[in-house]
């Protein structure tokens, strides 16, 4: 049996990065191969804190007084990565990859913002730069999240992307990218998560130990990308007041509080299972993340995504939400008079994602 490494960013608290790092090992292994998730630290010493000085500080105090929910949140994850990853031994810094890398015969980058400036700092560990000469190196789904890189970025991702075998990622802006360096040579491929069923989906979600017996609207929104607020806290307003729904809210904090009926605010005891049981069970969805977007039409939802603007580089949930035929679900900020459709075309949103799944098993099949 053929072994596989994945590299990802697979142990941060962060609901998508968790799903789709378990997505990718599951879907590899069931095509037949021996899968190991490639134990590199993220963030390391080379990778840019985003939160300093007085912010941190600021930060630190607001969990204490809220009982360092973080802290019991990362402890689920712990326990899901524990439970779900196959890992090999821990890689803590770049030396230590590079120095003693891991050995598969085939290696496999993504999928995630694996290839974000903003995020790795231009770690080549991301494009496969520590696997030995000859073995096979291929992308599946990696993200960009940006529409252009600069020259020098541009110029060290040309050299370490010659030696792929092949190259998936998951919007379409990163194949313009890629594009101008090697033409033609990457192609657009669903986000792992994709690739599973609810169905597939269902014995992480039976271990939630959240439940609601209400109909509800889920509210996603996070603000690394861009703050959408205030005009989202109007916007999840509008949507319950034309519902009548109560609204339920995911990593939403008290600066973005808002007057809607019976608003459930996640602060601790939300891990994988119980974000995907949420989703599951929502009556519609509102979300500035690429994941909320995925899970809400992988599951048939009624998904309203807010973006920045139309010509935001990040275009990750509107390739995905145009892919699937529903475009209309795209919502840049200070769009008004929203008409709320608690439905959606379930079946035309099914059909796409089956020819997307075919085509993206194709690809992995054929380059694995």
């Amino acid at each position: 049996m053929k072994t596989v490494g994945i590299i990802t960013m697979h142990c941060v608290v962060n609901h998508g990065s968790a799903l789709q790092t378990w997505a990718t090992q599951e879907i590899i292994r069931r095509l037949g191969y021996a899968v190991k998730i490639i134990n590199y630290r993220y963030p390391n010493e080379i990778h840019p804190r985003h939160k300093k000085g007085l912010k941190r500080i600021l930060q630190f105090f607001l969990h204490l007084v809220q009982g360092f929910p973080q802290v019991r949140k990362r402890k689920l994850y712990e326990k899901f990565w524990k439970e779900n990853f196959d890992l090999t031994k821990p890689y803590p810094h770049k030396r230590t990859i590079m120095d003693n890398p891991p050995r598969f015969d085939i290696y496999v980058a993504g999928s995630d913002q694996i290839w974000n400036p903003q995020h790795t700092n231009g770690d080549g560990t991301y494009f496969l730069d520590f696997v030995p000469k000859g073995k096979k190196k291929i992308s599946y789904a990696s993200s960009f999240s940006c529409s252009s890189l600069s020259s020098e970025y541009e110029k060290e991702v040309s050299c370490w992307l010659q030696s792929f075998d092949a190259i998936s990622v998951r919007e379409k802006n990163g194949v313009k990218i890629i594009d101008r360096f090697l033409p033609g040579k990457a192609v657009v491929t669903l986000d792992p998560t994709l690739l599973m069923t609810q169905k597939d989906y269902q014995p992480l979600i039976e271990k939630s130990a959240f439940r609601c017996d209400e109909p509800f609207i889920l509210v996603y929104c996070l603000k690394y990308m861009y703050n959408p607020y205030p005009y989202a806290t109007q916007f999840i307003e509008e949507a319950a007041r034309q519902t009548g729904l109560k609204v339920i809210c995911v990593d939403f904090t008290a600066l973005q509080r808002i007057h809607a009926r019976s608003v459930y605010n996640f602060r601790d005891g939300l891990g994988p299972s119980e974000f995907l049981w949420l989703f599951a069970n929502a009556s519609m969805v509102i979300t500035t993340s690429f994941h909320g977007t995925a899970f809400a039409l992988n599951f048939g939802k009624s998904v309203y995504s807010i973006v920045k603007d139309e010509k935001f580089g990040d275009d990750r949930m509107k390739s995905i939400l145009e892919l699937c035929g529903v475009p209309e679900r795209i919502v840049p900020m200070g769009t008004e008079n929203v008409h709320f459709d608690t439905t959606i075309n379930r079946v035309k949103v099914q059909e796409r994602l089956n020819e997307l799944r075919k085509s993206s098993m194709d690809f992995l099949r054929t380059n694995l």
